[in-house]
This record gives C-alpha cells, sequence and structure tokens, in this order.
C-alpha cells in the first residue's frame, strides 16, 4: 500500500475520516484523539503488512480508548507503562473481535517487527529477568514468536487481561497487577506458551491459567477509568503510542 492507501484503509476500519501522518522522526505510532490523526514512523523493514499491523492498533485506540484527557493523564501517572501495555491488549482484543481477518496481520506483523529487534536483542537470553509489566508486553504482542515465563500468580493475571471488556476494566486490573508486583519479585518461572492461553478475545480461559482466581471487576478502586465520559469528545489532545517497551535495551 501507499501512503494514502494506508489512510483510506484506517478509515475504512474506524468508520470516519481520520487522518495519517508518515513520520521520519517518530520513533513509535501514535493517535492523536484530539486531532484524530494517526502518525507512523519510517522504517526499512516496515512492509505492507507491518504498516497495516500499526494503523489496525492505533485505530483501535481511536475506536476503543475512551478517556477523557485528565482521566488519561492521572492513569499514566499512577501506573505508568502498565496502563498503556493492558490498554494495548484490551484495544487489539478488541478490534481483531470486530474484524477477524486482522488476527494474521497482527501474527505476521509482530513476527517481522520482533525479527527486527523492535522489541530489543536477544530476548529469550534476557526475558526470565525482566520485570512482570515487560513480560505482559512481550507475551500479547509476540508470545507466538518466543517462550515467555510466568508464575501460577501471574498467569491469573494473563487470564484477566483476556477477560478485559472495558477501560473501567483496565484500569482496575491495572490497580491488581501494580498492588502484586510491588509485593513480589521475579522468581522461577515456568514458561508457559499464549496458544495454550485464551479467554474472551479467542476462547475459554486454560483452568491451568485462570488458577479459580476470580476474574471479575466488580469493585471500583478508581473513577478515573474515562469510561463513558460525556466531555470524552470534547477533551484535550491525547496521544496513545505504540507500545514496545524495548526491554532489552
Amino acid at each position: 500500500m501507499q501512503d494514502k492507501s494506508f489512510e483510506i484503509y484506517s478509515q475504512m476500519l474506524a468508520s470516519e475520516g481520520i487522518s495519517m501522518i508518515f513520520s521520519d522522526t517518530e520513533e513509535t505510532a501514535y493517535f492523536d484523539v484530539k486531532r484524530r490523526i494517526i502518525v507512523m514512523p519510517k522504517y526499512n523493514f516496515l512492509g505492507a503488512t507491518e504498516n497495516q499491523l500499526l494503523a489496525s492498533h492505533e485505530v483501535g485506540h481511536a475506536l476503543f480508548s475512551k478517556y477523557s484527557m485528565d482521566d488519561f493523564q492521572k492513569n499514566a501517572e499512577t501506573y505508568g507503562p502498565l496502563f498503556n501495555i493492558l490498554e494495548d491488549a484490551y484495544i487489539e482484543g478488541k478490534i481483531k473481535g470486530r474484524f477477524p481477518g486482522l488476527h494474521k496481520i497482527f501474527k505476521e506483523g509482530y513476527k517481522t517487527l520482533f525479527d527486527n529487534g523492535f522489541f530489543g536483542k536477544n530476548l529469550e537470553e534476557k526475558v526470565r529477568n525482566m520485570h512482570f509489566y515487560d513480560r505482559i508486553n512481550l507475551f500479547f504482542k509476540v508470545g507466538h514468536c518466543m517462550n515467555v515465563p510466568f508464575s501460577q500468580e501471574e498467569k491469573a493475571f494473563i487470564a484477566k487481561i483476556y477477560s478485559l471488556s472495558s477501560n473501567k476494566d483496565v484500569v482496575r486490573l491495572c490497580q491488581k497487577i501494580k498492588e502484586f508486583a510491588e509485593n513480589n519479585d521475579n522468581s522461577e518461572f515456568p514458561l508457559i506458551n499464549p496458544d495454550n492461553i485464551n479467554g474472551s478475545n479467542g476462547g475459554a480461559a486454560d483452568s491451568s491459567v485462570s488458577a479459580s482466581e476470580d476474574t471479575s471487576f466488580e469493585d471500583n478502586p478508581s473513577d478515573s477509568t474515562g469510561e463513558d465520559n460525556p466531555s470524552d469528545s470534547d477533551s484535550e489532545a491525547t496521544t496513545f503510542e505504540y507500545n514496545n517497551c524495548n526491554p532489552a535495551s
């Protein structure tokens, strides 16, 4: 596809006239909520499939990330990269559910990004010592390219991420995972294959992952979800970046 074709493609997915800019200086894709613009990076290894992946990801934010500027900033400050990591997993599940043909695009596109070191170098050697947040990000993006280790307690959170159904769920789970991570360090983990863990984005959760943990989100520890906020359409510019985290740098 040519640059204009990607813009048209994004408009068709989003069902609105969003714009797209290809930048020589940006290192990652992001979506500007206020101006309704997708900004795309230029890398030599990005072909049609990879650009389609990045564009589809940002359209996912356009469709399913519903936060006011204040809520977005509060969540980003409170939960740091975890907020973006879980939001990424949520919107990718939603857009692949709406457009099932994207499953192949995401899988192939992420494989190319992985092979070109977009997420870092020598990940297989380093993943066991990575922070839980980074391992979550790798699992949901390139778990089909490598084994990502999790403890039994962490597997229960992975199952809950598959079950996310709203922005409110994202924020509530951020709080639970943040509390867990602050009280647990990286111990010895069994390796798990993402093909054996399925949830609402692709099937029923595997019992070994859910570990009989409660996957509901009835408690409400935060009001900063931004969902169903009538002022969302009038909020200031909020950008959602494509999150590679580069944990191995």
